[in-house]
Parts: structure tokens; C-alpha cells; sequence
């Protein structure tokens, strides 16, 4: 049997992993509603008071996870209102799926007054995330919704818009099998960039790693690359976790910032480097080795040394086969390091000064 528009978007969520729905219902989503609560016992409907807060609990559970997430809201003011934390899963790199409902196909755009109809709401939802559609045809639908999960899972994580037509929820689609969408693979490992790489971690006396969202699921690897260079490791927001706080060459931020003159190379993991190339500074001595899944945030705030654009777990066992083993020892480096984290922690656990006001 063949399945509707409703019910292929809703098989398509789970078959892809996802076991709740943050929502918040309305008459465009009524048909796609009823389908979800025909599979209520694979997915959880989670409903808010706001479509917000449907959205933030969306990018919350991403970045808790690690894993795809999603909500649903209807158009036009639904949309909008959820749009502040769409921009910020856009911002930190977060996979979302924004699942929005749409007016009746042949009144987009038209300015007939339609209820929750905004012009141009496709436009909108393109700015906020890295591959908007709108379902046009229900016999579309199986492809549309392989191309959707495609985007999210595949290439730099972004949040993923899909608009669905009132008038097409209930349309037949012509598919009747499961919609298992797997991640795209990630570019090749550029071999002449590691060695280049390479040999500027040899040649360091005093390098920094810098982690972001994009080094999470690669924390062995990050604390094997700290060990064979002796170089510490920060986390810029969300790379907080990939190196354990109490490891001896996990550093805070202002341990780091306290270190930024010392510092001869940056590495920088899954993280845009803004902090340090934009607001530290960065004279024409420092060495930058850029790497990341994006090709757009290389070179972005400014020029690394060497920019290798790839899947952290590709590019840091390529960088990793060529160091281990051939690795110097940097006990100076480690020494003024952890020295560095004594002096900071203890200034900053420091008790405040009593102020004493003459009466």
C-alpha cells in the first residue's frame, strides 16, 4: 500500500532516528498530526507552548545528543516565532530539521490574506539554514524528503528546512516503501595538506589545539594529537567536553588567552578560530592549521598557514599516522602550560577584597 504525504514525512522521521517531535500543532498540520499519532508508539509528540520553545527544545536535544533532531510548527507567525532559535541552531552549527507547514499550494504568494500566510516564507527559512524546499507535488515526496535528510545529515552540520502544503498531507504519493536516508561521505582527506600540516607540528615549540562543536565525537583522537605534540587544549563554547576538565592539558579560556603570546601554532578542530584570530590577535609569526567539514570557514576571519577541509574523523587519523611515532617532547612547553593554569585558577578562585566605606 501506498502511503500519503503524511504518512511517508512521518515514516521518513522515524526511519531516520527520530523518536520525538517537538511541535506545536495547527490547522496546516492537522492531516500530518493525525498520521503521527498513528505511530505514537515509535514517536513521542512533544507539545509546547510555544513555538520557540519547540524549536530551542529541538537544538537542545541535538547538541545533547549528538544526533538529528526536529520540530514542527505551522506558517507564517508560527514560523517566525520559532525562527530566533532556527538562527541560533544555524549559528552553532546544529543539525535541525524545521518541518513547517504551509497554506494551500495555489495560494503562495498570491497576497490573498490567507490565514498564516507571510510573503516569501520559503526565502526566510533559506536564510536560516543550508537547503530550504517546499513540497510542490505530492508524487515529489519521497524525493524531496531523501534530499531533505540527505542535507541534514550530510557535509557542514546546519539546520535543514522542509515547507509541506496543507493541500498535500493527505495526497497519495505513489511510494510505498521506508525512507532510510545515509549521510553522504565527507570530501577526501587532502594527503599533501597533512604532510604539510605535518611537518609544522614538528617543527612547534609552543602550539594550541582549539576545539569546537565539530571535534565532539572525536575526543580520543583530539587527546592523542594533545599527547604527541605536548600541546594543551581549549574549547570555544560548544567544544566544551571534548577534552575531559581535570586532563592536565585542558585549559579554560583564560588560561589560554593568558598563553596566546607564548603561542608559535594554532590548531584549530572543528571551530571557526574566532575568539583567537579576531579577537586575540595574531601576528605574521603564528602558524594556523585550519580543520573543518565547512570549506567556508577557512579563511573566513583569516588565511591559515595550511587549511584542510574534511571530516575530523578522516583528517585526524591521516594526522595522527604521520605523528605518532616521530614525536619530540616539549617539557618546557607543558611546564609553562600548567604553571600558566596555577597562577590564572588561582587568581580567579581568589577571594574578593572587602570593601571598607568611610562613614
Amino acid at each position: 500500500m501506498t502511503h500519503s504525504v503524511a504518512e511517508l514525512t512521518v515514516g521518513s522521521l522515524i526511519s531516520n532516528g527520530i523518536d520525538t517531535l517537538y511541535c506545536l500543532p495547527g490547522v496546516q498540520l492537522d492531516p500530518f498530526m493525525d498520521a503521527c499519532y498513528d505511530k505514537r508508539d515509535k514517536l513521542r509528540i512533544m507539545h509546547t507552548r510555544h513555538e520557540q520553545g519547540a524549536a530551542y527544545m529541538a537544538m537542545g536535544a541535538q547538541v545533547a545528543t549528538g544526533r538529528p533532531q526536529a520540530y514542527c510548527v505551522v506558517p507564517g507567525a508560527g514560523f517566525l516565532n520559532s525562527t530566533g532559535a532556527l538562527s541560533t541552531a544555524h549559528a552553532i552549527h546544529s543539525r535541525v530539521l524545521a518541518l513547517i507547514g504551509q497554506i494551500p499550494t495555489d495560494t503562495i504568494g498570491k497576497g490573498f490574506g490567507v490565514l498564516h500566510e507571510i510573503p516569501d516564507e520559503l526565502g526566510i527559512l533559506a536564510r536560516l539554514t543550508k537547503k530550504a524546499s517546499t513540497l510542490g507535488r505530492a508524487e515529489d515526496t519521497a524525493d524531496t524528503l531523501r534530499g531533505t535528510w540527505r542535507a541534514l545529515k550530510s557535509g557542514p552540520p546546519r539546520p535543514v528546512g522542509l515547507e509541506i502544503p496543507v493541500n498535500l498531507w493527505k495526497s497519495d504519493t505513489g511510494f510505498a516503501g521506508e525512507l532510510n536516508v545515509s549521510a553522504e561521505p565527507g570530501p577526501a582527506v587532502d594527503q599533501d595538506a597533512v604532510a604539510e600540516a605535518t611537518k609544522l607540528m614538528q617543527s612547534a615549540m609552543s602550539p594550541l589545539i582549539v576545539v569546537g562543536s565539530g571535534a565532539l565525537d572525536v575526543s580520543q583522537d583530539v587527546r592523542r594529537l594533545s599527547e604527541a605534540l605536548s600541546a594543551p587544549v581549549v574549547a570555544f563554547r560548544n567544544g566544551q567536553g571534548v577534552m575531559s576538565a581535570d586532563a592536565p592539558l585542558h585549559i579554560t579560556m583564560p588560561v589560554a588567552h593568558a598563553l596566546w603570546p607564548k603561542v608559535d601554532l594554532v590548531i584549530g578542530l572543528g571551530t571557526r578560530l574566532q575568539s583567537q584570530t579576531m579577537a586575540w590577535g595574531a601576528d605574521d609569526d603564528l602558524k594556523i592549521i585550519h580543520v573543518t567539514i565547512d570549506p567556508e570557514e577557512i579563511g573566513r576571519i583569516r588565511s591559515p598557514t595550511v587549511g584542510l577541509c574534511a571530516d575530523l574523523g578522516d583528517a585526524l587519523p591521516a594526522l595522527l599516522s604521520e605523528l605518532e611515532g616521530k614525536e619530540g617532547r616539549h617539557d618546557d612547553w607543558v611546564e609553562t602550560v600548567l604553571a600558566e593554569k596555577v597562577r590564572v585558577n588561582s587568581r580567579i578562585s581568589a577571594p574578593r577584597s572587602t570593601l571598607k566605606c568611610n562613614t
